[in-house]
């Protein structure tokens, strides 16, 4: 078996193993014994049954020295009607130069470029310390990186690369999220005498009205880097039949937030839309934030950022440094501690996509850009 084929075997045969919100655990050991070596300790953090995070680790980062770490996450988002692909989800076919299935893009194409450029620099005299930390759930609540960070797997960490899809570009910053729920608790009764009854709906309403006043002035905040906040109502729900008042309506909103503007401000802003409404007769909103990410990003002159520019630009690809749209693990590895980052990995606009792919040269390509970024590291450091 040649290089190039030991490079895309591994690829295929983890694109194989379905990981929507389940299974991680079998890549995690196919990556594990794939990296079997005296120099390497692979160690299995469980989140639930069969969903393990996987931590690699090459000489020792646990000491004194500087660490470099690789991160990906091993979960996929779902495949849809598999009646409109192609070529089947987890079928891994190639067809050109193209390797088709969930997560190709999104990111196990990354995963196993990083897991490769551990494997090949192993033939060399590399005696530097690296973690490569592969994590469960991130595209549910990234539940993985919540869990390694509280027991500790970033300390040893200096800089890391998260091997996200960007399309030949490099990811410095992105933006965060605030993921709420806010419930109208109404009264029902018959539609013809509303009189006894409380409408959740219309109170639910006001929420909303209210709620915009509040977020107004953050909305118009602009970050140098990452633009402005965004905030949408997602979902909506309310009654139970047409001629029935109702007693309970909810609404879900997503909200993107931005550096400058801290999520505690849009959380705060929210709670006061709901205080200003309770206090007219009969209203009664609860508001619940589900999930905040803070917005994260790295000073774009970092020398961090300008080697692996280099490298990246070297290879012909644009290696231009912008700013990511979805959420990724490095906001949650960096609440904690806070350490130069990079997202960058082989993959383009097709995650979450039917018949979603990564070129076949996209993915060399990136083991080897990975390869160079590590022992450019190291030899600065």
């Amino acid at each position: 078996m040649t290089p190039q084929e030991k490079r895309i075997n591994l690829l295929i045969e983890i694109l194989k193993i379905p990981t929507i919100a389940q299974n991680e655990g079998q890549v995690a050991t196919v990556l594990a014994n794939f990296l079997t070596d005296k120099t390497i300790s692979a160690t299995f953090v469980e989140y639930a049954p069969g969903r393990n995070n996987l931590i690699i680790d090459l000489n020792n980062p646990n000491g004194d020295k500087p660490t470099l770490a690789l991160s990906g996450h091993l979960d996929v988002v779902a495949t849809g009607d598999t009646t409109q692909w192609r070529h089947q989800p987890f079928s891994a076919e190639i067809d050109q130069d193209r390797i088709y299935g969930r997560g190709a893009t999104d990111m196990k194409a990354g995963v196993a470029a990083m897991t490769m450029a551990a494997k090949e620099l192993l033939t060399t005299d590399f005696h530097y310390p690296l973690r490569l930390i592969f994590t469960v759930g991130e595209e549910i609540d990234n539940y993985g990186a919540r869990q390694l960070t509280k027991v500790g797997y970033l300390k040893p960490v200096r800089a890391m690369i998260i091997g996200e899809p960007t399309n030949h570009d490099i990811w410095f910053a992105h933006k965060g999220i605030i993921d709420f729920t806010a419930e109208s608790i109404g009264k029902t009764a018959h539609g013809a005498m509303p009189q006894l009854g409380i409408n959740a709906i219309q109170n639910l309403l006001d929420y909303y009205n209210q709620q915009q006043i509040e977020l107004a002035p953050l909305l118009t905040q602009k970050d140098p880097d990452l633009g402005y906040t965004t905030a949408n109502v997602t979902l909506i729900h309310g009654g139970e039949q047409i001629n029935t008042i109702p007693g309970i309506a909810k609404l879900r909103g997503n909200i993107r937030t931005v550096a400058s503007v801290p999520n505690e401000k849009i959380a705060a802003a929210l709670q006061k839309a709901a205080t200003h409404v309770n206090a007219k007769p009969n209203h009664q909103i609860k508001v619940r934030v589900d999930s905040t990410i803070n917005a994260v990003k790295t000073d774009a002159n970092q020398p961090f950022l300008k080697t692996l520019q280099a490298i990246v630009q070297a290879q012909g690809w644009s290696g231009v440094l912008v700013t990511g749209a979805p959420i990724t693990d490095a906001a949650i590895f960096q609440e904690d501690h806070h350490f130069p980052f990079a997202i960058f990995g082989p993959g383009n606009n097709t995650a979450h996509q039917v018949d979603e792919y990564v070129t076949t040269s996209d993915y060399l390509t990136s083991i080897d850009i990975y390869k160079q970024l590590i022992v450019s590291y190291y030899q600065s450091n």
